[in-house]
């Protein structure tokens, strides 16, 4: 055992999860000079124990079959709406037969693995820790790495059958904190691709006054947006805050609009020259450029005419402005959305939990307005 923890000191990287692999440990070791050596090269990605059962697991059709319980519905013949209960592999595996590439928005909210939350395989978590002193060549290192690959064979058949669920223009919502944020987006760069990766949305779970842990106290969680084709999404948006209606205080024959200034802000540098040119006022006299540039080029200045208006301020001198109307093909006009960080915390989830059902039935219930904001960006 000596001589293996000396091994372990000089090649750590063939001890992983804190057990010997000898194919890491030949690969470390140093290679001949011979130019008819060659290495196969390690496939970039993420290798745990138990990744084979996983991907076998994904593709294994299911036994179960639905069982419509009609006592505990409402209105079940005319419903549009569908409560799985059951494991969740297989209610996917089930909802894959008639909705494959057909769903537009999943949301879920996987077990954190922090050691409180996760039920998978609790018992085996249990003998774990039992096995730290008592199994020799086992340390904390290697119960760690089996910790992160029990959570990683649970959440990868479930992140690829959710994949085959969702429609080209849809895109899945997966809520995360620090624990298995890391894991969880190789992963889901490796089901979804990397180039389809959208967002991560960064909001406060809580905000804490005094003292808690002993370095930095964690407030926040996470939720990574992936697209099933980037391509196809549609842009995110959101309706306007009521306090942005307010700016559309002007009116004409299109509806209400605010004014923009047509110059653009900023510094004068490099200033793009189709964006460079004098403008005539309505009494004939020439408004020059601003000191940095028209944030429309001439071109468009003229195709867009009837969406300019001149003001003439109080030293005398003309001022451009665009008008940006409020209604747009009919419908209100809509923002992209920005920043969730100070939105919502989850005693906004318990103070739902408590209206809905009178108490708190489940433990930090994320918040509904914080669903329904990513619902509406859909």
């Amino acid at each position: 055992m000596d001589r293996l923890k000396q091994l372990q000191q000089l090649f750590p990287e063939a001890f992983p999860e804190g057990k010997l692999d000898w194919e890491r440990l030949q690969q470390a070791l140093p290679k001949s000079l011979d130019s008819t050596t060659r290495e196969k090269p390690a496939p970039y990605g993420l290798h745990w124990e138990g990744r084979k059962e996983a991907e076998i697991e994904a593709d294994t059709p299911t036994t179960c079959l639905w069982r419509p319980i009609p006592e505990e519905s409402i209105h079940p013949e005319t419903t549009r709406h569908l409560i799985i209960e059951g494991d969740n592999l297989d209610a996917l595996k089930l909802l894959k037969k008639e909705y494959q590439n057909r769903v537009k928005f999943i949301y879920i909210d996987p077990p954190y693995n922090t050691g409180q939350t996760f039920s998978y395989k609790d018992n085996y978590r249990k003998a774990m820790r039992g096995k730290i002193n008592k199994d020799v060549g086992q340390d904390a290192g290697e119960v760690h790495g089996r910790f992160h690959a029990a959570w990683l064979s649970m959440m990868y058949p479930r992140l690829k059958l959710a994949r085959q669920l969702l429609a080209s223009e849809g895109a899945i919502f997966v809520s995360i904190d620090d624990n298995e944020y890391h894991n969880l987006k190789y992963l889901m760069d490796e089901i979804f691709g990397p180039e389809n990766f959208v967002a991560n949305v960064v909001w406060r779970k809580k905000v804490v006054r005094g003292r808690g842990a002993a370095h930095i106290i964690p407030q926040t969680e996470y939720i990574l947006i992936y697209a099933r084709n980037m391509k196809d999404l549609p842009p995110f948006s959101e309706p306007i805050t009521e306090k942005m209606r307010k700016e559309y205080r002007h009116s004409d024959k299109n509806g209400p609009y605010k004014r923009i200034p047509l110059a653009k802000s900023g510094t004068a540098h490099s200033p793009r020259p189709n964006l460079v040119y004098p403008i005539e006022a309505p009494d004939g006299t020439s408004i020059p450029c601003p000191t940095h540039q028209w944030r429309w080029s001439q071109e468009t200045f003229e195709k867009k005419r009837e969406q300019i208006e001149f003001r003439k301020g109080r030293d005398g001198k003309w001022r451009v402005y665009t008008k940006q109307y409020l209604y747009f093909e009919g419908e209100a006009r809509r923002k992209t959305p920005l920043s969730y960080y100070d939105n919502y915390t989850t005693t906004h989830g318990t103070q739902d939990m408590k209206s809905l059902f009178g108490e708190v039935v489940l433990d930090f219930p994320k918040p509904v307005g914080l669903l329904e904001d990513l619902i509406v960006w859909m």
